[in-house]
This record gives structure tokens, sequence and C-alpha cells, in this order.
């Protein structure tokens, strides 16, 4: 755990510089999507913007820290610096996790602005579900960052690396289209939706949200997304080649 936290410490400060900047833009765009995509289908209820905000929250956590993961692995293996940490009394757990916390501190202002939409503007009840939602935010960033830490590693220049994560990317929002209802869905997309972890954690999102009981749905959603975390943790930890070169 020490060794995790100097490393997350020294991952925040390569962007003590901009990071008010980073902060910004992470804000604005998700808050933008939201209003266009408002503006674009007229008054929204609050089911359609629950499917809304809870869809960009998961393009958000899931999906951009994937990325940022393997970008970040793409560059430090550029730059020779695998070997320097294989050296160093840590896990490579600890190193990949302390990269992939940072990502998500940098996707918190999106999906604090668009929760503040979400309490004040459509009721949803965000302070008496907060342990549920950080619960939800910490978990959301795990379940596709053995996928992310592959790329990273696996692809030989950051160039690759940043065209086949966006080609990830458009591929997963295409067969795991988690803003609009299941029951809208065509069959195809029905199925590949439920083998993609994104569709759970929207899910879970969603049932949190509502400010309903919570159902054995939920639980189940939960069981899948973490079944899915811990088989990344586990290949990050145990499977990717930590010299690879």
């Amino acid at each position: 755990m020490r060794s995790w936290f100097i490393l997350f410490s020294l991952e925040l400060k390569k962007f003590r510089q901009g990071w008010i900047w980073s902060f910004v833009m992470a804000s604005l765009f998700p808050l933008c999507l939201l209003f266009f995509m408002r503006m674009s289908s007229g008054q929204a209820s609050r089911e359609a913007a629950l499917y809304t905000i809870s869809g960009i929250i998961v393009f958000s956590l899931v999906l951009n820290t994937t990325i940022m993961l393997a970008n970040e692995l793409s560059q430090i293996k550029e730059a020779g610096a695998l070997d320097f940490y294989a050296t160093l009394p840590v896990s490579r757990l600890s190193v990949l996790l302390a990269i992939l916390c940072r990502s998500v501190v940098f996707s918190l202002p999106a999906t604090v602005s668009l929760l503040a939409v979400g309490a004040f503007v459509y009721g949803f009840p965000i302070l008496s579900r907060l342990p549920l939602l950080g619960a939800a935010v910490l978990l959301a960033a795990l379940p596709l960052s053995g996928l992310g830490g592959a790329l990273g590693l696996a692809l030989p220049h950051p160039r690759h690396v940043s065209l086949a994560a966006q080609v990830f990317y458009l591929i997963v929002v295409f067969l795991s289209p988690v803003m609009i209802p299941e029951e809208a869905l065509p069959a195809p997309l029905v199925i590949t939706s439920s083998l993609l972890p994104t569709t759970y954690v929207a899910r879970c999102l969603r049932a949190i949200l509502q400010g309903s009981d919570l159902t054995a749905q939920f639980f189940s959603d939960a069981a899948v997304v973490l079944l899915f975390s811990l088989c990344s943790g586990y290949y990050l930890a145990k499977k990717l080649d930590w010299r690879q070169k």
C-alpha cells in the first residue's frame, strides 16, 4: 500500500503544471454532450436523463481510463521505464494501479459535474447514495483495465496504441450502447452488450441513481463487474510481460 501511494503521488505530480485545464476540459465535454443531446431530443424525461447521464459517466470512467492506461504504458515502455520499475521493490500491480487511479482522478470532474446536474435538475438522490456511488466509481475503472494494459504493452509504438485505443473505444460504444434502453435495442446488440462490462456498470449506476430499493438484479450486475475487475487485475499482475520491449 505504501509503494502504491508513492507511485500514485508521482503520477499526480506529472500533471502539476496543467492539471486545471485538464479538469476544466474533462468537465465541459460531458456537460456539452448532455446539453446537445437534450436539445436535440426536446424536453428530456427523468428516465431519459438517467440513461444519458449514467451512459456518459460509463464512457468517462470505463473507456477513458482504459485508453489512458494503454497510452501511458506505451509511453513509459517507449522510454524504457518499465525495466527501471522492474528493478524497484514494488509490484507490477502497484505501478499499474497507480496509473489507473490517476486516470480515475482525471475522470472525476466529468463524473461529479454530471451527478450534480442529475441531483439539481432531475432530483437524483446523490447525497444519500454517496458511499454506493463512490464504490461504483472506483470499481468501474477496473473491468477493461486488463485490455488497456495489453494494448499498451503489446503494440510496438505509442502511435499504434493510440490508434488501436480509438478503434477499441468505437467498437465498445457501438456494441454496448448504454445510453439506450435494452428493450429498444435490436437482438444482436442485446447479445453483444451482455458480453461487455460497460452494460453492467451502467445498470448499477442507474439502480443507484434511481433512489429506489436495490434489487437482486443490482447485486447480480455488481457481481459481474467485480468478476471482470478481478480477471483484469489478475491479468495485469500475473500475465503481462514486465520486461516487454
